[in-house]
């Protein structure tokens, strides 16, 4: 857990969220945009381009995962 920042500080309290700790994109073949407000898209996009960061030079043998990954 970290602490986080709230839209309106609720009350000035300290707020805790959570942080992701695996690296699994989401294949977002599975995933109706239309149904995401842009902030989700933005979040998505964002999770899925810090998976590839991450995982891209982990797969440097395998062309078919790289090719995936970068798809997301």
């Amino acid at each position: 857990m970290r602490e986080v920042k709230t839209r309106r500080q609720w009350g000035g309290r300290r707020w805790l969220g959570f942080e992701r700790l695996t690296q699994v994109p989401i294949d977002s073949r599975l995933v109706d945009f239309s149904l995401l407000p842009k902030a989700e898209r933005r979040w998505l996009a964002d999770h899925n381009k810090a998976c590839c960061d991450a995982l891209l030079p982990e797969l440097k043998d395998d062309k078919r995962a790289r090719r995936w990954l970068k798809r997301q």
